[in-house]
């Protein structure tokens, strides 16, 4: 899908396997919020693209100063999950870049991004799929969002460059068995 904006910048956009249905299986499941760090006008892009009949995502983030600060570490920008004013045991951040994640690790379901291109033909993305398996089965578990990602079956553990933990879904089953702790 090829976007473009008024002022003539145009992005190629390619969806993800399985991103339609783990948008699907989360509709009326969990509170779903779109946080990206990129401009409000690319986000409405996006979403008119994922989203078009508006029903999935019930919080919209783009990159705004009151959403995005440069953290002292000086490593960038990170996404506070404690700016959303919920709970963080009822609160999984699922990220393609670590870097943003690192305030919230333990709550972070990492999923690589796809470059199809990198990989044999035989080797299918199955991230999304393991993502919704995950977060589908924490819905009826009574378990914070850090105590049940330790344990989920559909993901690996990550241990971070620092020593925190988050959890990984991969490309394909053909990927390096989970991990335990």
């Amino acid at each position: 899908i090829e976007l473009e904006w008024p002022d003539g910048f145009a992005l190629e956009v390619h969806l993800r396997a399985g991103v339609d249905d783990l948008l699907e299986g989360l509709c009326g499941v969990f509170e779903v919020v779109l946080w990206t760090a990129g401009t409000r006008p690319y986000a409405r892009e996006i979403i008119s693209v994922l989203d078009p009949q508006q029903k999935y995502f019930d919080t919209i983030i783009a990159r705004h100063s009151s959403w995005f600060h440069p953290q002292p570490d000086g490593g960038g920008y990170a996404k506070d999950l404690a700016l959303l004013n919920r709970s963080l045991s009822h609160t999984i951040l699922v990220e393609n870049c670590l870097q943003t994640a690192r305030l919230h690790l333990p709550n972070t379901i990492h999923v690589p991004n796809w470059d199809q291109s990198a990989f044999p033909k035989k080797r299918t993305d199955t991230a999304l799929s393991k993502v919704l398996a995950a977060l589908l089965e924490w819905s009826d578990q009574d378990l914070p969002a850090h105590e049940y990602l330790k344990s989920s079956k559909h993901l690996h553990c990550h241990q971070a460059g620092d020593g925190k933990i988050c959890y990984h879904a991969t490309y394909s089953e053909l990927d390096a068995p989970r991990s335990k702790l």
